[in-house]
């Protein structure tokens, strides 16, 4: 496996989501054992959207891991995405940019449901 394969990257990653009070939050945790990304030209991006009960979007982030900001070894990185106060819906996806490939990889892609 090299870490241009879905599979490599999601196990690259401890990816986690809270709603804690009306906050909610996606964590990034880097459990590769080198600083992430390894390689100077590497990207990689996240973006996250929340959306009410009745599908609104109320909140929107993107978090890139590249050259300036790296995650290193063991360290998490967590994004507050907005707030909610009522049911709400996390849609992620993380996405790789690797020098030499035509276009970014999907490697992460979920959704997370809190309640009230």
């Amino acid at each position: 496996m090299t870490p241009r394969d879905p599979e490599f990257l999601r196990d690259a990653f401890i990816l986690a989501a809270k709603k804690s009070g009306d906050t909610v939050t996606f964590s990034i945790e880097n459990k590769i054992g080198h600083r992430v990304p390894g390689l100077l030209e590497r990207k990689i991006h996240f973006a996250c959207e929340i959306f009410d009960d009745v599908d609104d979007s109320i909140g929107k982030q993107k978090h890139t891991i590249d050259n300036r900001a790296f995650l290193p070894v063991e360290e998490t990185h967590n994004i507050v995405i907005g707030e909610a106060k009522k049911a709400v819906r996390l849609v992620v996806k993380g996405t790789h940019e690797a020098p030499g490939a035509r276009k970014a990889v999907t490697f992460f892609e979920k959704t997370y449901t809190f309640e009230q």
